[in-house]
């Protein structure tokens, strides 16, 4: 099975279409090698399924996606429950059916993508380098989920798991961690959406505070400062109209 998974990294690399098509083709060989045991086949299947969903980026073309799936689902199935590379064919599986969902609608993968790396998230040791990352997948499908869903305000559940998600991406992940201010950023954005659900002051304070943090450890000129900015100042002008409200209605109640 030599030779595919190089083949793959160099077109994802250069972006060279016979590149990966020549990788494709080395792979569909080497899964068709015989006598190998199931757990090079497993990684057999789960590098072809990377090449193909590398092609279905280029090419837009949904039975690429389709068969990447399938092929996870079968690198999966060939796996043991307690073998290291489980987490991350979970997770791969997971990002494919949200992609899927993306560009068909249907909620039956958007469901499954949530199961899969909620497994990931299982299966993965808190200290791992792939914890936070699988965390952060999952808060992000279930907002994607209650977007989908839950426009009723009775149905907080996602949202609430998808905040308790973000503020657990926040704790696990080191404090020097390049993708930190995102993930505070993320947990402001998820805080500031269950404050406009419920209108519970301490979401907007919590908000308030992480979108700082955020803001505090982005270095001045990043590209992403002048976001983490804007989403900061909404924050605190939904909080100063609130203050202002709720000063009226005081002395209104005074008189």
């Amino acid at each position: 099975m030599s030779g595919a998974p190089g083949a793959a990294r160099l077109s994802n690399h250069l972006g060279n279409v016979e590149d990966l098509e020549a990788a494709i083709e080395k792979g569909r060989l080497a899964v068709m090698e015989p006598g190998d045991a199931k757990e090079r086949v497993a990684e057999g299947l789960s590098n072809l399924g990377v090449m193909l969903e590398s092609r279905h980026k280029q090419t837009g073309n949904m039975d690429n996606l389709e068969e990447a799936i399938q092929l996870g689902r079968q690198a999966i199935a060939l796996t043991t429950e307690d073998h290291p590379n489980l987490a991350g064919l979970l997770n791969n599986l997971s990002i494919r059916l949200e992609t899927q969902y993306k560009q068909r609608g249907n909620m039956n993968d958007l469901e499954e993508a949530i199961q899969l790396v909620q497994q990931a998230v299982d299966a993965t040791p808190a200290g791992h380098s792939n914890h936070a990352g699988q965390l952060s997948n999952l808060g992000n499908m279930l907002e994607r989920q209650y977007k989908a869903i839950y426009a009723n305000p009775k149905d907080k559940e996602d949202l609430e798991t998808a905040v308790q998600v973000a503020k657990d991406t926040v704790d696990i992940i080191p404090k020097d961690h390049p993708d930190l201010a995102n993930w505070l950023n993320n947990l402001g954005n998820k805080l500031e959406k269950q404050y406009e659900q419920i209108q519970k002051m301490e979401d907007l304070e919590k908000a308030i505070q992480v979108a700082q943090q955020a803001v505090d450890i982005t270095p001045k000129g990043h590209p992403d400062l002048a976001g983490q900015l804007n989403n900061l100042g909404n924050k605190l002008e939904e909080q100063y109209m609130q203050t202002q409200k709720i000063e009226r209605i005081l002395k209104q109640l005074s008189k």
